[in-house]
């Protein structure tokens, strides 16, 4: 065993893997080194898939872990709301974001008049009694929403909660139940 005196560097101290062993086995040491890091956040050392990357092509990682990230990113957004929420309040109250929203609402119904004309008409028979909202065809949520397979047949719905729906209009996954 290679017996030459070790120079302690801080952090070097709680690793896994001893110095007398890194000296024995340089391969090791490079290994060692190219898959592991510190996390400036908890202070462990993780394995560089724990590390999210700096962009998408640099091999390059962030300071901290994954799970470091993301809470601290939830701090953020707790402690940012309350200014947030006041900021978007104004803004919303100005006439150039007034002039915006009414602009897309113009453009919603140049683009899709089928679909608003069938949303209006489930609307209109829930309110008068000739639909009845049932509860989600996939997880039986009661909290639902009603989805048009075809807008053409505008009181032909299939209720399901919000989650189903974003999936049945492939925003996220794919549909598991079958119809």
């Amino acid at each position: 065993m290679d017996t030459r005196q070790i120079e302690h560097k801080p952090g070097r101290e709680n690793s896994c893997v001893s110095d007398a062993s890194r000296l024995s086995n340089p391969v090791g040491l490079y290994f060692w080194r190219a898959n592991m890091k510190r996390c400036t956040g908890c202070g462990e050392t993780k394995p560089l898939d724990d590390f999210y990357k700096k962009n998408k092509t640099s091999t390059d990682r962030s300071s901290r872990c994954k799970q470091c990230q993301i809470a601290s990113a939830k701090r953020y957004y707790r402690r940012t709301f309350p200014s947030r929420q006041a900021y978007n309040r104004q803004y919303n109250q100005t006439p150039q974001r007034k002039a915006a929203h009414a602009q897309h609402g113009k453009n919603e119904r140049t683009r899709h008049p089928l679909r608003l004309k069938a949303r209006d008409a489930v609307i209109h028979a829930i309110r008068d009694g000739r639909l009845l909202r049932q509860p989600c065809e996939v997880c039986g949520a009661e909290n639902v929403e009603g989805h048009h397979d075809d807008y053409a047949k505008p009181l032909d719905v299939r209720w399901l909660c919000f989650e189903h729906h974003r999936i049945a209009h492939g925003q996220i996954g794919h549909v598991t139940a079958a119809r």
